[in-house]
């Protein structure tokens, strides 16, 4: 049991008061804090702090993305990781699994890296277009 500290903002699992080893010992971390949303101040929330022992969606939407995003050829790097992170709340590790399970390969052009989808893995992914923005720059395929 952790009590919050008076900072404001920032991530939950840092407001805890004391060393942050108190919340990264345990598979799984919750706060409990008063409901904004209650005019009465009787209502409680309970929400995951810290869970590591959950089933996680990241790597499924991280695969989709990488599928969306290549579908028509080589992106940057920077351009589909920066999408990634902004619009979809996915880390570069989490992206960097994915595109090794889909074979992605890494390609360096000048100063610059792209990503390339394996043409098996392009073509499934033109049968999801659409849910995605069509935003970014679309390279013609490096070989």
């Amino acid at each position: 049991m952790r009590h919050l500290n008076k900072a404001s903002g920032g991530k939950a699992i840092y407001r805890g008061g004391g060393s942050t080893g108190i919340i990264g010992a345990p598979r799984a971390g919750y706060l409990i804090a008063p409901d904004p949303d209650d005019v009465g101040g009787l209502r409680r929330l309970m929400a995951p702090v810290k869970m590591n022992i959950a089933v996680r969606p990241e790597k499924k939407e991280a695969t989709d993305l990488l599928r969306e995003c290549l579908a028509d050829g080589p992106r940057r790097s920077k351009e589909v990781e920066e999408e990634a992170r902004e619009a979809w709340g996915i880390s570069v590790r989490t992206l960097k699994r994915a595109r090794q399970k889909l074979g992605v390969r890494a390609i360096k052009d000048g100063k610059e890296w792209w990503m390339e989808m394996p043409e098996d893995a392009r073509e499934e992914g033109k049968k999801t277009r659409g849910s995605l923005s069509e935003a970014g720059t679309v390279a013609p395929r490096l070989s």
